[in-house]
């Protein structure tokens, strides 16, 4: 998994995956640079404490959600270096990722 990580640009999970698992989503039994870490969520209803989070000296962890969502998000526990992407909310599935 590790070289894997190496290899890509970005590593893309749920908010299920990143409560549940808590991963760091880093390169660290390889050599190689760490990918972006993109966490998606209509909730963002995430620990603050949460390894994805915490582990971004390199600045690549984004977040990507509603406007609404986000705007509650940083309003918790200060994240100063994450990214964020707004997405448009799609009734019927959720996140409208789309083009």
């Amino acid at each position: 998994v590790h070289r894997l990580r190496s290899e890509v640009g970005a590593v893309v999970v749920g908010g299920e995956t990143a409560r549940k698992d808590n991963p760091e989503l880093t390169v660290r039994l390889v050599k190689g640079l760490n990918p972006h870490r993109i966490v998606v969520s209509s909730s963002l209803n995430l620990d603050s404490d949460l390894k994805l989070l915490h582990n971004n000296s390199d600045k690549i962890t984004i977040i990507a959600s509603t406007e609404q969502a986000i705007a509650k998000f940083i309003g918790k526990p200060n994240h100063p270096d994450l990214i964020y992407w707004s997405v448009k909310e799609e009734s019927r599935f959720g996140l409208d990722i789309g083009d």
